[in-house]
C-alpha cells in the first residue's frame, strides 16, 4: 500500500520502480520518469516453438498482478489467444516456474528480464520488443509542489550526467 502510506504521511516520496496507474489517487503526482522500461516476454532458450509474439497463441504465460501487465495480457489474449495462467508476486518466482516448465513464457518488467537473461544466456531468452513503454517515477503528494520541482530537477541532472546510461548498462547486463 505504497500510495496509502504516502497519503497517510508515513513517508514523503515513493521511490523504487513505481509507475502510476489509473487507480493512483488524484492526490498523488508522478515525477518525470527516471528510468524507461516496458514489459518483455521471456521463454526457455531451448523452446524453439516460440520465436515471436505470434507464437504465444494458446501458451501459458506467467505474470504478476499489476494493471499494466493485465492490460498487455488482455491484448495478447484477444489478438493471439495467449492464456494468462499463473500469478506470482515477483520475477524470481516466475523465472523458477519458466525453468521448471510450469509456464511457457513470462511477462515482466524489462530491466529484470534483461538482467536475468544476461545472467543465464543459455537458459532464457527474450522474445520480441517491449509490449509497451512506461517509466519508473517518484510518487509525491500533489500538495508538495516544491518538492516535486526539486525531484524533477535531480532526475534531469542524473539523466543528463551520463550516470543513467551507466546504471542501465550495469543493470541490464551481467559481465
Amino acid at each position: 500500500d505504497l500510495e496509502g502510506g504516502l497519503l497517510g504521511g508515513r513517508y514523503d516520496v515513493i521511490l523504487g520502480s513505481w509507475t502510476p496507474s489509473e487507480k493512483t489517487p488524484k492526490e498523488i503526482v508522478a515525477s518525470i520518469p527516471y528510468y524507461d522500461w516496458g514489459l518483455l516476454v521471456a521463454v526457455r532458450e531451448e523452446d524453439a516453438s516460440i520465436r515471436s509474439l505470434r507464437d504465444l497463441g494458446g501458451r501459458r504465460i506467467g505474470h504478476i498482478p499489476d494493471p499494466s501487465v493485465e492490460r498487455a495480457l488482455a491484448e495478447l489474449e484477444r489478438g493471439l489467444g495467449a492464456r494468462s495462467v499463473l500469478l506470482r508476486d515477483g520475477g524470481s518466482l516466475l523465472f523458477d516456474d519458466l525453468r521448471a516448465g510450469t509456464i511457457d513464457a513470462l511477462l515482466f518488467d524489462s530491466p529484470y528480464v534483461l538482467w536475468r537473461v544476461a545472467g543465464e544466456p543459455r537458459t532464457f531468452r527474450v522474445v520480441g520488443e517491449p509490449l509497451n513503454r512506461l517509466g519508473y517515477h517518484v510518487g509525491l503528494r500533489r500538495a508538495d509542489s516544491s518538492l516535486l520541482a526539486r525531484v524533477n530537477d535531480a532526475i534531469r541532472d542524473f539523466r543528463d550526467s551520463g550516470e543513467m546510461t551507466q546504471v542501465r548498462q550495469r543493470w541490464e547486463s551481467r559481465p
